[in-house]
């Protein structure tokens, strides 16, 4: 590919975005790379950080959880890296972790349910078997944190999705270890 997408420094992006930017910063330290890459449209990021940190029925782990298990079926190295960072934070253990990315969280009913519902859903496009569903809400999910996991889902799609096809911009987070 002969175009190249820049990572955008504050100085270039919208007053909209530099706020986003300036959160960012307060929150990590830094403003990732996937940032200044979405910021190469002027509407963009704003609109993705709304949606990504609006209110949801699902916790932050949740979130997390989903986030890699799609960003795994996706093969997005970015995404995975980061969200395995924040999953440790959070407390999950390596064991946990590597037993997530492979599509069961057993030490835990609840997640596990969350783990294959969302391995399913995007392996198969969104056309999977009811019982999954059923199974999210027998282990305790609502209707809602159903619908807000297919939302997740579909986020987290966007940035695998600009890592893999605007060229794979340097990951500033550390890697992921290798699943055996």
């Amino acid at each position: 590919m002969k175009t190249t997408f820049e990572i955008k420094k504050r100085e270039e992006v919208s007053v909209a975005d530099q706020a986003v930017y300036n959160s960012a910063t307060n929150q990590l330290g830094f403003v990732p790379n996937m940032y200044g890459v979405i910021a190469n449209s002027e509407f963009a990021l704003s609109r993705y950080v709304k949606a990504e940190f609006g209110k949801s029925s699902l916790t932050t782990k949740e979130q997390e959880v989903i986030n890699i298990v799609v960003s795994g079926v996706n093969a997005c190295r970015y995404c995975t890296a980061f969200h395995y960072n924040y999953l440790q934070k959070l407390g999950l253990g390596s064991d946990q972790l590597a037993e997530i990315r492979k599509g069961s969280a057993l030490f835990n009913p609840k997640l596990d349910a969350l783990v294959k519902f969302t391995k399913n859903i995007v392996e198969k496009r969104g056309h999977i078997d009811g019982e999954l569903v059923d199974n999210l809400i027998d282990a305790g999910y609502s209707k809602g944190a159903v619908i807000d996991t297919i939302l997740l889902i579909n986020l987290r799609g966007v940035t695998n999705y600009m890592h893999a096809a605007l060229g794979e911009f340097e990951i500033d987070f550390p890697l992921a270890p290798d699943l055996i």
